[in-house]
């Protein structure tokens, strides 16, 4: 696999699982070419025997109430390590990063050089290795505005880190399991273009649940489609006056703002949603979009490509891809293109 041959390597890890089913190692490696579709750049190659000494191993086990002094005890260098990341399993990966992290909450600057190291590797995904970046951001190893580099899945950049966690779960809703699914068929309907029985969805949905804010900023969105601009900027308006916060309301109306050319008004409605903690990855996707329409109005287009290039790195699945296409919508949108 190191030599580029992933086609001989997975052919060999099919034989090896033919004549040993019960192997961690092949098991490992054939379940990142099911899960993946390619054999990994980086395969295991250590059992946790080889990889960690035995006696530490059993320590770890007895000691699930203070995994920290386990981890304190873990005799090997960060050189050792970096390399049991490089050919590891996933477990054994996870253990590496858990003596990383504590190792430079107690000053390790080695420690930190080693796992930033990690964000460049083939390895995983986007959203880990931003994580830990993120991590790093947080124990103040990498200043807010310093560009560091990553491995985005396709090639090497160099990104200024926006100081917020991306959550990979969906952004909640608290509606009934039957809305929700309701919720779902207005959002496929969209999707098609069927504006129209989208529309009827989410009306019918608001006579259950008057103003649910995430209803009605759909039900807003679909009347923006349907060219109903006026209707749609009062239903985000709605949605404002009991929800100031709501980041995809606040986002849909500084589109508006920038469309008629009101860029500070535009500003002030996205101004601190970037500051937040934590982010919803489709929070994410409409916020920096936002801010990347914003930056081209603005003339900024360098700003804006690096906006872009942070939501490039947070592509995962097909509704990110999606999402990211919305997001580069915008940008020409922004221009008149």
């Amino acid at each position: 696999m190191r030599l580029g041959d992933g086609a001989r390597a997975e052919a060999l890890w099919n034989d090896a699982a033919r004549l040993d089913g019960r192997s961690t190692l092949v098991r490992a490696n054939l379940e990142i070419i099911a899960t993946a579709g390619k054999p990994p750049r980086y395969p295991s190659v250590h059992s946790d025997q080889e990889a960690f000494p035995s006696s530490w191993m059993q320590s770890l086990r007895n000691s699930a109430t203070d995994d920290q002094t386990a981890f304190r005890d873990l005799d090997a260098s960060n050189a050792y390590l970096d390399a049991i990341y490089r050919c590891g399993t996933h477990t054994q990966r996870m253990l590496v990063l858990t003596a990383l992290e504590e190792r430079i909450e107690a000053g390790d600057a080695e420690a930190a050089e080693t796992l930033e190291g990690f964000a460049c590797l083939d390895i995983g995904g986007p959203d880990e290795r931003f994580d830990m970046l993120y991590l790093l951001q947080e124990l103040g190893h990498i200043a807010p505005d310093e560009l560091v580099r990553v491995w985005d899945g396709q090639q090497m950049r160099d990104v200024k880190l926006v100081g917020t966690r991306i959550l990979r779960k969906p952004r909640p809703h608290d509606l009934p399991k039957d809305l929700s699914a309701r919720l779902d068929t207005a959002l496929q309907q969209h999707g098609k273009g069927e504006l129209s029985g989208a529309r009827t969805t989410l009306e019918e949905i608001l006579e259950r649940v008057p103003d649910h804010p995430v209803v009605l900023g759909q039900l807003a969105n679909v009347m923006a489609a349907e060219g109903q601009i006026d209707m749609a900027r009062a239903a985000w308006q709605r949605i404002l006056d009991q929800h100031p916060d709501d980041l995809p309301t606040r986002c849909s109306l500084a589109v508006e703002r920038i469309l008629e050319g009101d860029l500070e008004r535009a500003d002030d409605l996205i101004e601190g949603l970037a500051q937040r903690a934590e982010l919803y990855i489709q929070d994410a996707f409409t916020l920096f979009g936002t801010i990347a329409m914003l930056h081209r109005a603005q003339g900024e287009n360098d700003a804006a490509e690096q906006m872009l290039s942070h939501l490039e790195g947070l592509v995962e699945s097909n509704d990110d891809t999606r999402l990211l296409q919305e997001a580069k919508l915008l940008q020409r949108l922004a221009t008149g293109n």
